[in-house]
């Protein structure tokens, strides 16, 4: 039995130290922009979850008290972030940088129902699912089981910076609001135990109303 303990979690065997640098190489992966970018940190990221248990545990706790409660309060919130939070969000985002939210790289969803279902999808899945994985359940739930509650709060605004630069391409102000975006969720997801369905349904909830007024023009 030790033997296959040993050989299903590798990672959880090495030093804090080396567990730690492991942490770190998705995120240093995010901090450099190249074509190889997304292969990197997707990569290094699964790699490291098949490989380690406590990185599982700590990023696929899912539950939060229990469904019903998840699901009410993920997209409960979700739909507020929706027609309230992000709009106020992208607003101040404006204000503070001097500039405009670039959107123009989905013009083409505008009325058109095919590339409003592509783009739903992709929102919904990568957007909901994987990055809510990656910058809340891999970046702060393994990294507070491995650095201590007391990093929460360095772990959350350095995950949430990381978060907004990823959106450079949206301009200044898009890469302020997703950051303050993530500062939002990450601090709800500290809040709700470290808990990832809420946070997913959270954010697939906000991007589908945000993918929907876009198609619609209300944008």
């Amino acid at each position: 039995m030790a033997r296959l303990k040993l050989l299903s979690d590798p990672v959880g065997n090495l030093s804090l130290r080396r567990q730690a640098l492991l942490w770190l190489i998705p995120l240093l992966s995010l901090a450099y922009e190249t074509d190889l970018t997304a292969l990197l940190w997707l990569g290094s990221t699964t790699a490291i979850l098949l490989t380690s248990a406590s990185a599982r545990q700590s990023v696929f706790a899912m539950i939060y008290r229990n469904w019903w409660t998840t699901l009410a309060v993920g997209v409960g919130i979700g739909l507020l972030f929706g027609a309230l939070i992000n709009p106020a969000i992208d607003g101040l985002a404006e204000t503070i940088t001097g500039s405009e939210i670039d959107l123009s790289q989905f013009a083409d969803v505008e009325g058109d129902s095919g590339a409003f279902i592509e783009l739903l999808i992709v929102a919904i899945l990568f957007g909901g699912v994987v990055e809510e994985a990656c910058f809340r359940g891999f970046f702060i739930g393994w990294g507070v089981t491995l650095f201590g509650k007391r990093w929460a709060i360095p772990i959350l605004l350095v995950s949430s910076a990381v978060f907004g630069m990823g959106h450079l391409y949206q301009s200044p102000a898009g890469a302020l609001s997703t950051g303050l975006f993530a500062l939002i969720v990450g601090g709800l997801y500290l809040a709700l135990g470290r808990k990832l369905l809420p946070v997913i349904l959270i954010h697939a909830v906000s991007n589908a109303w945000g993918v929907t007024e876009i198609y619609l023009g209300a944008v």
